[in-house]
């Protein structure tokens, strides 16, 4: 039999070779530690459009200030005639069975005893719950809005910290600022949306997924109080899990007086480079707000085997024309001055365009623009800053620069300049000798006005150089309210 001395030696072995199995043969599973960044909260204020009820939104947006994690949206639903209501709205209600009898705060879309919406009296605590959640997800956009086409465009990307094993979506709710609703001025109003843009069933810890978006803004006239708000969901439980606020760059409408210097000239009319140099000097001074167009008009801008090239338009005969221009050079500047007197020696030009701009303007211009396709594609927004009781005009006219050609100059060595630059050059009009009527009568104060032109290049003209220059002016006196340009390059 095996003694006490034996039996005690054989545990010991056994027990050595127990732990040697266990420390040579097990591979330890590694241990990642969570890692965790801000959440933002989504504070949905859920209440029906036509009995809005100002006191508890004012109670909303004073509970939603409290934190900057905290992302406030008013869904207002019920008739879709009343003001700030949308499709969109009522297909939140529908979609979480929410009763707008009563104003609700539905928070992160997280449930409470089974339901979503909560009243009044739970408002503080829900938010305080959810602000108590880290954040496993970074959610970043890039994007920008083409005018021409008025579409927000670009991309977004979702980071995992930590993997996720369920399905995901991102919705994109476009949200408007300043609505006057019962004569309370309403900000994060739900306007429109795209829903269930579907990212993937599972993301890995630490990987990116991204995608590409799109959204029609093309039914916004005033883009400067919208912003997109992308929500991620877990598409299962509804969660948010993370939101991101992107702002649309608002169209900029300048508040300064704007001038045009028509500029009547030919390319042998030897005194007009005097002229020239007079508007360079002009845009030195005054910078971007003299706007110098230079219309080649009359006996010295007649072409002969010499001066072979037509720089005359249709347009600029019209212009011409119109204003009694017998010699050149000479000029108008924004159009003032009375009936049959308002052309000035370019001397007067500096004169005249310093008392313009002290004035204020009645109107604002923006433009946006781009050459696509061998065409000109354009939007020109005006907004009136003070109510107009006259009817207005908008033209839009093709300048070009930096034309080479020949050119006489008087008193210079040689008088016949073959590589002179030619700038300002007019060389059409997108919508006809004297433009449209912009509105009818009265064109209210902050009353704004979109329209689109699509114009074919000519192939003679270097689309590098070309620059748009949109005016407003009064039918009657046909003087200029405003002015812009935008350079296409």
């Amino acid at each position: 039999m095996m003694n006490l001395k034996q039996l005690t030696i054989s545990i010991l072995l056994i027990i050595t070779s127990l732990s040697l199995f266990f420390s040579c043969d097990k591979v330890e599973e590694p241990y990642f530690k969570p890692v965790y960044t801000d959440r933002n909260v989504l504070s949905e204020f859920i209440a029906d459009a036509q009995t809005f009820d100002v006191d508890l939104y004012k109670e909303f947006v004073n509970i939603s200030s409290k934190s900057e994690l905290i992302v406030p949206m008013v869904v207002l639903s019920g008739d879709a005639s009343v003001a700030g209501n949308s499709l969109a709205s009522n297909e939140i209600v529908n979609r979480f069975r929410l009763n707008t009898a009563d104003s609700l705060l539905m928070v992160n879309r997280s449930l409470y005893y089974s339901i979503y919406g909560v009243t009044k009296d739970r408002w503080q605590t829900r938010l305080d719950h959810e602000l108590e959640k880290k954040g496993e997800f970074n959610l970043e956009i890039n994007g920008r809005f083409d005018y021409v086409i008025n579409q927000y465009a670009g991309a977004y990307s979702v980071s995992s910290l930590n993997g996720f094993n369920q399905r995901l979506s991102i919705s994109i709710y476009l949200l408007e600022d300043s609505l006057s609703i019962n004569s309370q001025t309403v900000m994060n109003v739900l306007r429109s949306s795209k829903e269930n843009i579907f990212l993937a069933k599972q993301i890995n810890r630490s990987e990116t997924l991204e995608k590409e978006f799109t959204y029609d803004l093309s039914s916004f006239a005033d883009l400067s109080n919208l912003k997109l708000l992308f929500v991620l969901e877990d598409l299962g439980t509804k969660e948010v899990l993370q939101t991101k606020i992107t702002f649309i760059e608002g169209l900029e409408f300048s508040k300064n007086k704007n001038v045009l210097v028509e500029d009547f000239t030919g390319h042998k009319c030897g005194n007009c480079p005097k002229a020239h140099e007079e508007l360079s000097s002009l845009q030195n001074t005054y910078g971007a707000r003299v706007v110098p167009m230079a219309i080649h008009f009359g006996y010295y801008a007649e072409t002969d085997s010499d001066y072979p090239t037509d720089f005359t338009t249709p347009v600029g005969d019209a212009i011409g024309n119109k204003f009694g221009v017998t010699s050149t050079p000479v000029g108008m500047v924004n159009r003032v001055g009375d009936e049959g007197n308002k052309l000035l020696e370019f001397s007067s030009w500096d004169a005249t365009i310093s008392n313009l701009m002290t004035q204020t303007p009645k109107v604002g211009i923006a433009i946006a623009a781009q050459i696509k396709a061998g065409k000109i594609e354009s939007q020109v927004f005006v907004k009136a800053f003070e109510q107009c009781d006259t009817l207005l005009k908008l033209q839009i006219f093709v300048l070009e620069n930096h034309i080479i050609d020949k050119q006489v100059y008087y008193d210079h060595d040689p008088e016949d300049i073959e590589d002179y630059d030619h700038e300002h050059i007019l060389r059409a009009s997108l919508n006809g000798d004297w433009g449209e009527d912009l509105t009818a009568v009265p064109f209210v104060k902050d009353q704004m006005i979109k329209k689109r032109y699509s114009y074919s290049l000519n192939s003679k003209w270097n689309s590098n150089n070309l620059v748009l220059v949109a005016v407003v002016y009064n039918n009657e006196t046909k003087e200029i309210y405003q002015v812009e340009e935008f350079h296409l390059q």
